[in-house]
């Protein structure tokens, strides 16, 4: 069985300090990724490795992590969503009998755990048979904005 993943990730705005939140766990902040292109290939210009930094970072990292399986990335397995297949723990999110609740938790804990997640502003996951659908607003720690909305289908081979 197929994965396809269909996203829309942007910095929109500046928050506004909040005093009551969804806060993540992590005090890591925002800190620098490889830039990678549509096709998740490695960007290089005149020889050298992009980085991103800021709130670029932060989306890249974010999209990286939504898209890697449940226990994939073997120096830290609880990075990852189990997309597919069961991970141990949790049943597979897309291809199963939908369980929205624990789905939208699984996710809301991906995207909360990322490096320099402060608060999630916005959240909404819909689930029907092989297709979820997610979209957010999360401020990160240098107080911008980003705005995500992914669609992950799951099909056959």
């Amino acid at each position: 069985m197929a994965l396809s993943f269909s996203w829309s990730i942007a910095v929109v705005d500046t928050a506004p300090p909040s005093s009551s939140s969804t806060s993540s766990s992590s005090s890591a902040s925002v800190g620098r990724d490889l830039a990678l292109d549509a096709e998740g290939e490695l960007v290089v210009l005149e020889g050298d490795l992009v980085l991103l930094t800021g709130a670029e970072a932060f989306a890249s990292d974010l999209k990286s992590r939504l898209q890697t399986f449940a226990a994939e990335y073997f120096l830290d397995t609880t990075i990852g969503v189990p997309w597919l297949a069961s991970d141990g723990q949790f049943p597979a999110i897309l291809g199963g009998k939908p369980r929205l609740t624990r789905n939208a938790e699984l996710l809301r804990a991906q995207i909360l755990d990322t490096p320099g997640a402060v608060e999630l502003i916005a959240f909404n996951v819909t689930n029907q048979g092989r297709e979820l659908r997610v979209s957010f607003r999360v401020r990160i720690d240098t107080d911008q904005v980003i705005a995500g909305a992914l669609l992950a289908t799951a099909g056959g081979n």
